[in-house]
């Protein structure tokens, strides 16, 4: 059962199913992906909404210490907070990095059904191959 308050929708990037038509995802997973999609999306570069999106790009060539981990949590719940009204954040962790990697950690309750959800995901600093 879908609830109404969470919804159902595509995600980005768009993915096809084997009948041919795009997937269509609900409750935890289209916010999953709607988070990603946020922290992901570089502020500025959206047209027609160039508010939307994290400030986390301004990070790539910073050190990797507590001062890039403190802005990495602060522009990452300022988009969410602002771009992604269903949840409330409780927690953001700066799980560990590497040159190439940064893994973070969210902790968050989804407004309507009150539960309580963790994601991980990871920055990366440079391009790999």
């Amino acid at each position: 059962m879908i609830n109404k308050y969470i919804g159902s929708g595509i995600t980005f990037p768009f993915k096809v199913n084997s009948d041919g038509r795009l997937d269509i995802v609900n409750d935890e997973s289209l916010i999953n992906s709607s988070i990603k999609n946020i922290v992901y999306w570089p502020k500025m570069h959206r047209f027609f909404n160039m508010k939307f999106g994290c400030r986390l790009e301004e990070l790539l060539e910073e050190p990797d210490d507590n001062v890039g981990s403190t802005l990495a949590s602060q522009f990452i719940f300022e988009a969410i907070e602002t771009w992604e009204k269903r949840i409330k954040l409780t927690s953001i962790r700066v799980l560990d990095s590497t040159e190439a990697l940064v893994n973070i950690q969210l902790t968050y309750i989804i407004r309507s059904t009150r539960s309580e959800h963790t994601m991980v995901f990871p920055f990366y600093k440079t391009i790999t191959f």
